[in-house]
């Protein structure tokens, strides 16, 4: 029998494992980024059979995966000085959560940068 936790689950990538990304204007930054996500137990088989068996798979394939590289498109897009302006970055954060919740609809998600 295969099972999936589907209380919240929270990812955290910071200190180690922070995302490491490069803006529009070719500097490094180094951000912090939390995401959280709970799997509706109605769409579990959905999640089975195209995303992930478990749900060590789950958080290794798609968000130490994907959602990293999704993550960093996105922020990377900024300049350096807009990156460090909080309305610019949470533009952008919103439309990186938009993307992320077409891309795996069977879960809900959100995530959270921040320097």
């Amino acid at each position: 029998m295969d099972t999936f936790d589907t209380r919240l689950q929270i990812v955290e990538m910071k200190g180690p494992s922070q995302l490491i990304l490069k803006t529009r204007d070719g500097n490094d930054l180094f951000v912090d980024v939390t995401f959280s996500y709970r799997i509706e137990p109605t769409n579990a088989p959905f999640i089975l059979q195209y995303v992930a068996k478990s749900d060590v798979e789950l958080r290794e394939k798609v968000f130490k995966t994907v959602a990293r590289s999704r993550t960093r498109d996105f922020l990377g897009a900024l300049s350096t000085d807009e990156f460090t302006h909080t309305e610019d970055r949470n533009k952008v954060v919103e439309l990186a959560k938009t993307a992320f919740r077409k891309f795996l609809p069977a879960m809900e998600s959100s995530s959270n940068a921040s320097l």
